[in-house]
C-alpha cells in the first residue's frame, strides 16, 4: 500500500499545483504565481520521480509564461 500511495504523489503535487495557478489567474493573483516561479517551485518532472508524466521542459516552462492562459 505505501508504494501505491508513493508513485501518486507526483501526480497529486502536479495537479495542486496546476489547480492553485488555474485559481490565481483567474482571481487576478498573478503576483503569487511570480512569487512560486521566484522560488523556483515547479511541477515534479520524471527526472526527480520516475512516476511522473511531466517532462523536463513542462516543468522548467510551468510558471514562464508571458500571458496567463485562462478558459
Amino acid at each position: 500500500m505505501t508504494s501505491l500511495k508513493k508513485e501518486k504523489e507526483p501526480k497529486q503535487f502536479n495537479d495542486f499545483l496546476r489547480t492553485l495557478c488555474v485559481f490565481c489567474q483567474e482571481k487576478a493573483l498573478s503576483s503569487f504565481c511570480e512569487f512560486l516561479a521566484s522560488k523556483e517551485l515547479t511541477l515534479i518532472s520524471k527526472t526527480e520521480a520516475i512516476d511522473s508524466e511531466v517532462t523536463d521542459d513542462e516543468a522548467r516552462n510551468f510558471l514562464v509564461r508571458s500571458e496567463p492562459k485562462l478558459e
